[in-house]
């Protein structure tokens, strides 16, 4: 009997606890400001100011150098980024890392493309093995098309970016180079 009332004592224990520490996390939430608990993400372009203004203080440029070297570091950076968004296509398939359904793809279902039309031939049950293939192989074809497309266009960037580089190099100093080198914003 003892044993029983223990156990029931620790669980009403454990609870009380429990809920003291949700009445404390409530707590602390409330006394954060009202717009750190609604931080909204930001955009690419927010991310990419910040980090360029960032750099502003870093490289110890005035304002007037500033006019020059901001616009030029700024285009680098965007051009890396798509660089690097067209290099992770290529390992993340459609549905994404992890099985997840890009955001494109919702709007590729109201497109008539031929994933949608193999997506909705999939839905059929009665669908034929041989149109089913022949749909798969459109697919394919379209995929392989789409790769093709984004190795040219990542080759346009990688000469986009050397040409960026060499101008960004004309303006600096050693040490802005120096810092931008370990960056990883030039090489």
């Amino acid at each position: 009997m003892k044993f029983r009332q223990i156990i029931m004592l620790l669980l009403a224990v454990g609870l009380a606890l429990g809920a003291l520490g949700v009445v404390v996390a409530g707590r602390e939430e409330g006394e954060r400001p009202a717009a750190e608990r609604t931080q909204r993400r930001l955009s690419m372009e927010e991310r990419v100011e910040q980090y360029v203004t960032s750099l502003k203080e870093e490289l110890g440029s005035t304002d007037k150098q500033w006019k020059v070297l901001g616009p030029k570091l700024e285009a680098l950076i965007n051009t890396r980024f798509e660089l690097r968004r067209l290099y992770l296509a290529r390992f993340s398939g459609p549905r994404g890392l992890f099985g997840r359904r890009r955001s494109s793809e919702a709007s590729e279902e109201k497109k008539d493309t031929p994933e949608s039309q193999l997506r909705k031939l999939l839905k059929d049950e009665s669908a034929e093995e041989d149109v089913i293939q022949a749909k798969l192989a459109a697919v394919r074809a379209a995929r392989k098309e789409e790769g093709k497309e984004n190795r040219e266009k990542m080759k346009e960037l990688r000469g986009i970016i050397g040409e960026q580089v060499t101008e960004l190099k004309e303006v600096l100093s050693i040490r802005q180079e120096a810092i931008l080198v370990l960056r990883g914003i030039i090489s």
